[in-house]
């Protein structure tokens, strides 16, 4: 079965390190724009970029696209992120470690178990060699929906609970 990658609804910054402007672009949907959390220094984390469905989806993995990027030098650096998945009424754990700059990565929840999933949450930080700040760039995140029960047709009418039926 082919993948169905869902945008999250909403984003929000819990913390005001992302510029407000571009906060929206990582969930556009274009994996051409990006969201912006500048000046990040070595060794610090951002506060978590939450995104949220307003309808909860049957999932089972996700993709997020990121890096570090210092302006000066254009110098592109892997980040750590550390990501979580809201389900089952708790955030868990699914990924903490680095992804290649630019670069999109897919990551099981659960090792590719299944949950009503409503939201997620990444945190980045820098871990560059260098003592100079560098800019977050946070092009894209979405959510595996995986289909649910699927009713067969029968004459052109959903079969599932219907009697009578040839």
């Amino acid at each position: 079965m082919a993948d169905d990658w869902v945008s999250p609804d909403s984003i929000e910054d819990t913390g005001e390190n992302w510029h407000s402007g571009t906060l929206g672009l990582i969930i556009d949907g274009d994996s051409g724009t990006f969201g912006c959390c500048p000046g990040l220094n070595p060794g610090f984390w951002t506060h978590a970029a939450e995104m949220t469905l307003d309808t909860g989806i049957q999932c089972d993995k996700v993709r997020i696209d990121a890096g570090n990027w210092y302006d000066e030098e254009s110098e592109e650096y892997s980040a750590i992120i550390n990501l979580d998945v809201y389900w089952d009424d708790a955030w868990h754990d699914v990924y903490d470690g680095a992804l290649s700059y630019h670069s999109p990565a897919q990551k099981l929840i659960d090792s590719g178990n299944t949950h009503l999933v409503t939201k997620a949450r990444a945190n980045f930080q820098y871990n560059g060699d260098g003592d100079e700040p560098v800019d977050v760039r946070f092009w894209d995140f979405v959510l595996n929906r995986v289909a649910g029960i699927v009713r067969p047709l029968v004459s052109g009418s959903l079969a599932a609970g219907k009697k009578g039926l040839m």
